[in-house]
């Protein structure tokens, strides 16, 4: 799909962009509530900010692809390459798989994305769609303990 593309391809750009002469402290950013931590790394034509913590602090992330409510973020990452906004996020919840999937193809549905790709198996869900606006993937799969794996990778066109 474009968006794993585009985020592979921004992490390869960013390293193409040569050694940047930084210091730790000049690429973590402040320690979060809830002992996560932030990173961002700004080259010429890209920036990627990383974070480990309970919300997503890079932000940018468009209307079909919004944090979900009550999911406890495990890792973001946000990006943006000549004014092109992508990113990825990976939470966990307690809500079950189908209703996080109905969830997030409600919201792409809203914002006016197209399905692409709609796969169930073994009790996980991956699901794709894209549009004028943008695309959006999401993964969702059960973890054990009652609790919902979830990633979704997104980008924005505009």
């Amino acid at each position: 799909m474009r968006v794993a593309f585009m985020v592979l391809g921004l992490a390869a750009a960013l390293a193409a962009c040569g050694p940047q002469k930084k210091s730790e402290e000049d690429v973590a950013g402040p320690v979060a509530a809830g002992g996560s931590s932030a990173q961002a790394v700004a080259g010429p034509a890209a920036e990627v900010n990383i974070d480990d913590g309970a919300v997503i602090t890079g932000g940018g992330q468009p209307a079909f692809a919004p944090q979900y409510p009550g999911g406890a973020v495990v890792t973001a990452m946000t990006a943006v390459e000549n004014g092109r906004h992508g990113g990825v996020f990976a939470f966990t919840t307690g809500d079950p798989v189908e209703r996080v999937f109905t969830w997030y193809r409600a919201k792409a549905e809203a914002g006016g994305l197209t399905s692409q790709t709609n796969v169930e198996t073994a009790g996980a869900r991956v699901y794709s769609a894209e549009g004028p606006k943008g695309d959006v993937a999401i993964t969702a799969a059960p973890q054990g303990g009652g609790k919902t794996y979830v990633q979704v990778t997104w980008s924005a066109k505009g």
